[in-house]
């Protein structure tokens, strides 16, 4: 397993993006935010690849020099 497919538990990615636990279930309503895994009857993550990905599609490109 590459480190990049691991599943982050929501409290990680929070961490990860600076949030709340809350502002992942806020961006989930966002159509391009990556999907939650469910793991289990009451456990769920997302996959650390696709969370560094939204996050590289969110950086405003930079100018030209």
């Amino acid at each position: 397993m590459n480190s990049d497919d691991r599943v982050l538990s929501l409290k990680e990615a929070a961490a990860y993006l600076g949030l709340h636990e809350m502002g992942i279930w806020r961006l989930r309503k966002a159509p391009d935010f990556p999907r939650v895994v469910h793991l289990g009857k009451r456990r769920r993550g997302l996959v650390a690849s696709e969370l560094a990905a939204w996050v590289e599609s969110r950086k405003e490109p930079k100018e030209a020099a």
